[in-house]
């Protein structure tokens, strides 16, 4: 005796007449119950869009623009662009085009030196809010290098910008980009803050030194490590933001167990 229990990433049709459908309870005769041999068919579903707000924080300071030395030109504006400019523009890309996403987005240096003033569901949307409220095309806002770093007024300003703008209910995510040690504020308490109301704080570190962004700033994933990328060079800025953006299946488990017995019949229940 052999039972096939079809679990399919939408919901059941009419064809599917004579399988049973997903992971519910399902009921076999009783004495055929301990020879029953059991198929599970399907595939690993595509997790579903959960609403997100996306808010990412930006680091202008001037060690990313030109200079002489090793701590400058980490990530010089150039025709037009900039590493930094190129992450966000891929990560939004990549958003889902149902709306369950909004970004938003703020630079900072010694203070916050432009920021969105709402959330928005498509980049168009928010360059269009930059350039209008700073009178700066996006390349010159995103990749502005001048003055310190500051990550306490960043991450602060983030905050503000969840409360009075973000959605109830939704997942609040920060993608915090620097290149260097904070020399004004470290954040840790506004980054504790910001992980305690719920908020997740993954970060990228270009070339500099990484271990308040790592240890201190970034939230942790269920294993414990950090959310957290270091690149050698801005070229790489848009891969690694992208692989911290990703909403991914980690782990997926699949059981069957009896449950009673009723009326001669075998109760069975399928988890997932």
């Amino acid at each position: 005796m052999a039972l096939t229990w079809d679990l399919p990433c939408s919901s059941a049709s009419k064809d599917d007449v004579e399988k049973l459908i997903g992971g519910g309870k399902h009921q076999v005769q009783v004495n055929g119950a301990k020879s029953l041999s059991v198929t599970f068919m399907g595939s690993v579903c595509p997790p579903a869009n959960s609403p997100r707000d996306v808010m990412f924080v930006v680091d202008v300071t001037g060690s990313m623009g030109e200079g002489s030395g090793s701590d400058w030109n980490h990530d010089p504006h150039v025709n037009g662009s900039c590493g930094r400019l190129e992450a966000i523009r891929q990560v939004i890309a990549m958003m889902p085009k149902d709306d369950s996403a909004r970004v938003s987005l703020l630079t900072f240096n010694s203070g916050v030196a432009a920021k969105a003033n709402h959330f928005y569901a498509s980049g168009q949307g928010l360059f269009s809010d930059l350039e209008r409220s700073t009178g700066e095309p996006i390349d010159a806002v995103i990749c502005a290098a001048s003055g310190e770093t500051d990550y306490s007024v960043a991450l602060r300003a983030a905050r503000q910008m969840f409360t009075a703008q973000g959605r109830p209910g939704t997942q609040k995510e920060i993608y915090f980009i620097s290149d260097g040690l904070p020399n004004i504020s470290s954040g840790v308490k506004e980054a504790k803050a910001l992980r305690d109301s719920g908020a997740i704080i993954a970060s990228i570190m270009l070339i500099g030194d990484e271990s308040v962004l790592r240890d201190q700033i970034a939230s942790r994933d269920p294993q414990g490590q950090p959310l957290f990328r270091k690149v050698a060079e801005a070229s790489k800025l848009a891969d690694a933001l992208a692989d911290l953006s990703m909403n991914r299946l980690s782990k997926v488990e699949l059981r069957y167990r009896p449950t009673n017995v009723e009326d001669g019949i075998q109760r069975m229940c399928a988890t997932a």
